[in-house]
């Protein structure tokens, strides 16, 4: 349930794991993809609701015509919704990510000359120093892993989250010892002289042999070597030695993911909502 500005209550229905999950999408055996699509909005017509809610949807046009194909009449609404932050400089329905080789240096080559160069340099500079190192987090100290991200990350954005600080954390904390338990997260640290200046939490997705970057928080005062650029560095070569195909940097198009050679797809927020005039969002080409 949710109430309208004008204080109306509306019954709505969302993808599971909804506005906490960078991707959702369709689950079912491949080959009964169309019996499967069609019986389910078949049901979802029969429910009381009067918004079905499809939001950071990953799916191909072609799974998402056979749903939406089912609502297109006098009774729904269909419509593309759009969501920016607040200063509108990231497209958080822009998700960049890496296709990994099996070499390291084979990636390298991939990229752009300076950041080869830095990359090589940092690396170098983390791997033969005694005053900094990377640790990953184990079974014994994923939860202090997990609270040090975390209290990095809320002390970078405590000023624009406001009231719902402590909220996400929460969530996230929970979400993250979850996956750690499960051996579904990959969570290394970056210290300097004993103090943790930088760490990064990735989902793995062993099925698709893909790391997914979930969170990150730097201590904004390290500058050299930048924090985040050398855990993501770190990562991805972590993530081609142990044979990862995808390097995922999930929602949002922030410049810096394009220096480790990404390449974009897009999700979508589809509304469909009862009672209102037929009409079909336009779908991006393949």
């Amino acid at each position: 349930m949710t109430k309208t500005k004008n204080g109306e209550t509306r019954k709505e229905i969302a993808m599971a794991c909804n506005r906490s999950a960078d991707y959702t999408g369709f689950l079912c055996v491949p080959r009964f993809r169309n019996e499967a699509i069609a019986s389910f909005a078949k049901f979802l017509r029969k429910l009381s609701w009067d918004d079905l809610h499809l939001e950071n949807l990953l799916s191909s046009n072609e799974r998402t015509h056979l749903l939406l194909r089912n609502f297109v009449s006098k009774e729904f609404e269909i419509k593309q919704r759009k969501i920016v932050n607040v200063k509108g400089e990231v497209d958080n329905y822009i998700c960049p990510f890496v296709d990994l080789p099996d070499d390291w240096e084979c990636y390298l080559n991939t990229l752009g000359s300076n950041t080869r160069a830095k990359i090589r340099r940092f690396l170098r500079k983390i791997d033969d120093s005694g005053e900094f190192n990377i640790t990953h987090a184990e079974l014994s100290t994923f939860e202090e892993h997990i609270n040090i991200v975390l209290r990095l990350w809320a002390e970078r954005w405590a000023e624009r989250k406001g009231d719902n600080l402590n909220g996400i954390v929460n969530i996230q904390r929970v979400m993250l010892l979850h996956c750690a338990k499960n051996g579904r997260l990959f969570l290394p640290i970056l210290w300097q002289n004993g103090a943790p200046i930088g760490a990064l939490a990735s989902l793995i997705d062993p099925k698709k042999r893909s790391l997914l970057f979930f969170i990150g928080a730097r201590d904004t005062t390290v500058k050299n070597p930048p924090p985040a650029f050398v855990l993501h560095a770190y990562s991805i070569r972590y993530a081609i030695k142990n044979g990862f195909r995808t390097y995922d940097f999930l929602r949002g198009n922030e410049p810096y993911k394009y220096l480790f050679g990404a390449r974009e797809r897009e999700i979508r927020y589809i509304i469909v909502t009862r009672r209102g005039q037929q009409s079909m969002p336009r779908l991006p080409q393949k």
